[in-house]
């Protein structure tokens, strides 16, 4: 499967969860269309963090959801990380210990589903920097 497109279908932080548990698994998928839906900042931190494992998807669509500027903050935070990592702008060992980062907060929040997924104390860790990703393209427009 190269292709999935999940538009106009309700989903919400459930299928948020399940989406992100494939996208870690790394499939071939190379589009990934989950625009107009019922995604808000918490599934954007878990899809957020799950496309950190991925190295395969090229682009992903996730317009016209509920993301709000706390979600945007979630989808991208891992993945400017990444980038800034990539570019050199920052040492990877210095990253793993000084960066704040909300992914096991984020995490812990979900599971708990009573604290917004927003930055804490926890820091990147250096493996999830080292890893390289492919994704060159991401649609967030309409997402208030």
């Amino acid at each position: 499967m190269l292709h999935l497109s999940l538009p106009d279908n309700l989903l919400g932080f459930k299928e948020a969860q399940l989406i992100a548990s494939m996208v870690t698994k790394n499939p071939p998928l190379k589009i990934l269309n989950l625009s107009r839906n019922s995604f808000d900042f918490q599934s954007a931190a878990i899809l957020g963090d799950a496309l950190l494992s991925n190295t395969n998807l090229k682009s992903l669509d996730i317009s016209y959801n509920r993301l709000g500027d706390a979600g945007i903050r979630n989808l991208l935070y891992p993945l400017m990380m990444m980038g800034l990592k990539a570019s050199g702008a920052i040492d990877p060992g210095s990253a793993s210990n000084s960066l704040l980062s909300r992914s096991n907060t984020v995490k812990t929040a979900l599971r708990k589903k009573d604290k917004p997924a927003v930055p804490s104390d926890s820091v990147v860790g250096s493996q999830e920097l080292d890893k390289e990703m492919s994704l060159k393209a991401i649609s967030l427009v309409e997402n208030y």
